[in-house]
């Protein structure tokens, strides 16, 4: 009897790597040239893909019978304009011959990206926010969904974990060369409380490009005003950010590639982010009410994928709080 020691291969990844894609490209084909033993695949890095993939064991994916060619089906469609990255690391056959190569699979999606995207049709981000002043806040979720209205304007809504609405939400313009913020409403002890500016205020420049914008804003809120001094600036440069890991997203610490769940050792980054530092000082009858500074850091075709900041309000208070993107999850009935 012939034992076989002959190492499997990857013989073609489609799309094939190097290629711009489509934004409805629905899946991603690994051909074998033998049956792979399907927990001995994992990957090494998985920029954006394991934000994309669905889990093959509950859709029409996954592998073909003889365990050859792998199926990893796309939620979609896919973010315009970014980029993803596969590695695999080591894979063997059945009879234990193992392919260290390590194949490097990376695409680029057509189109321009958002640093910022509205599209209302199925984006929900949810964040996990870690505060250092306030009780019980550690290990929250919270969920953003931009709704279109009538006026050409958008409200950037929030959820709750349980994806009950809050009263609170941003309302936003888009142009075509920013994003402008003209009021937002929030809960005050209780009372939802309008704050409409006396003019919108550039908050994010499109494209997202390296720069700088200051100016003040009057904030009017039932009879109170407050003058609200605001410098914004783009940071030069690009940056590859690591994914938030834990325990709240299956697709981060499962195998993307094996039914059964397994905590996976990988490098996962966003590519490509801008970074955002915002200045702002609130004052009213020359006293200073709060002064905050946040760093925002945005990912093309995502949007905003981790926020540090830090606030002192003028009753004393500070506080310092960071948020980890953990996911996104794509929901049709919004």
């Amino acid at each position: 009897v012939d034992l076989d020691e002959t190492a499997p291969e990857l013989l073609s990844l489609e799309p094939a790597s190097g290629t711009i894609i489509p934004a409805n490209t629905n899946s991603l084909v690994l051909t074998f040239s033998e049956a792979i033993d399907d927990e001995s695949l994992d990957l090494i890095r998985a920029d954006l893909l394991s934000v994309i993939a669905v889990e093959y064991s509950e859709i029409n994916g996954g592998w073909n019978q003889d365990q050859t060619v792998l199926t990893v089906i796309f939620a979609g469609p896919l973010p315009a304009g970014v980029e993803m990255t596969l590695q695999l690391d080591d894979f063997m056959d059945l009879q234990g011959n193992i392919n260290s190569s390590h194949p490097i699979w990376n695409v680029t999606v057509e189109g321009e990206a958002e640093h910022y995207p509205v599209d209302e049709r199925f984006v929900h981000i949810f964040a996990r926010y870690e505060d250092s002043g306030r009780d019980g806040f550690n290990d929250y979720m919270e969920f953003f969904h931009a709704e279109w209205g009538d006026d050409g304007h958008f409200m950037h809504k929030r959820f709750d974990t349980e994806l009950e609405a809050w009263n609170e939400w941003e309302n936003m313009i888009q142009t075509s060369t920013a994003i402008m913020m003209d009021g937002f409403r929030e809960i005050e002890e209780g009372e939802d409380v309008d704050m409409v500016f006396d003019n919108p205020v550039q908050f994010l420049n499109r494209p997202m490009e390296t720069a700088s914008w200051s100016g003040d804003v009057e904030i009017i809120a039932g009879e109170d005003t407050m003058t609200v001094d605001f410098n914004f600036e783009v940071l030069p440069g690009l940056t590859d950010m690591p994914f938030a890991q834990g325990p709240v997203s299956k697709r981060f610490s499962g195998s993307l590639f094996s039914g059964e769940a397994k905590i996976v050792e990988m490098e996962m980054f966003w590519p490509n982010c801008r970074t955002l530092i915002q200045e702002i000082e609130g004052s009213a009858g020359g006293e200073t009410m709060f002064t905050q500074n946040d760093t925002l850091v945005y990912c093309p075709g995502f949007g905003l994928i981790k926020e540090y900041g830090h606030e002192l309000n003028g009753g004393g208070e500070e506080r310092d709080y960071n948020s980890d993107l953990v996911g996104f999850e794509l929901f049709e009935d919004f």
